[in-house]
């Protein structure tokens, strides 16, 4: 009875360190991919002879700030909820990265996310959206949720380069915790080539 009491209580803490991990890697990493892509052009700024402003390194600190609040509290009721978690992904993903990303959210108000729903559904965009910007050299990314009989239907679409063949990628940790959260949610995950005419993810 005790070693099975120990089993059990060290699968606790390895799925919590899993879910901290998990998290860590799809808030935390998204923010930071929107401040290194900041600094990357700062960098060719400086390499052009072009010195940085006051105001762009106040920037940059300003994304550092938000991005520590956003790992404290990622989804909050009081601002929001889930859909304003989403709205203010967009916006930063937009200021960060220049390309423009936008939000349609048609859940009817009396579907209630849990916070772990909600943070949950607001890792995969992240995720998502950190994907697009890395590797699709997008000009447009769209984020909707929406509510359909019996279940909700998230999709981050992009009208970038796409995979190189048709084939679904399956290696890498983000698509693996993507996957993961998906499963938690009793849902799929599905990734398709295609633009924004048609769902990538």
């Amino acid at each position: 009875e005790q070693r099975e009491v120990e089993r059990q209580i060290l699968d606790v803490i390895q799925r919590a360190q899993r879910r901290i991990g998990a998290d860590l890697h799809d808030g935390l990493g998204q923010e930071l991919t929107g401040i290194a892509m900041m600094l990357r052009g700062l960098h060719r700024a400086v390499g052009d002879g072009r010195a940085a402003t006051p105001a762009q390194i106040e920037e940059v600190i300003g994304h550092v700030g938000r991005s520590i609040e956003s790992a404290r509290a990622p989804v909050d009721p009081e601002h929001g909820g889930l859909g304003g978690a989403l709205q203010r992904l967009a916006a930063s993903a937009t200021r960060q990265s220049g390309v423009h990303v936008e939000l349609r959210y048609d859940v009817p108000p009396t579907l209630l996310f849990s916070q772990e729903e909600s943070t949950h559904l607001l890792r995969i965009a992240q995720e998502a959206v950190s994907n697009a910007l890395w590797h699709a050299e997008p000009r447009a990314i769209e984020i909707s949720l929406e509510y359909e009989t019996g279940f909700a239907l998230l999709r981050i679409r992009d009208d970038g380069r796409g995979f190189p063949d048709a084939t679904e990628p399956r290696r890498g940790l983000g698509l693996k915790t993507m996957r993961f959260r998906a499963s938690v949610l009793r849902g799929d995950l599905q990734i398709l080539r295609n633009d924004l005419r048609s769902p990538q993810s």
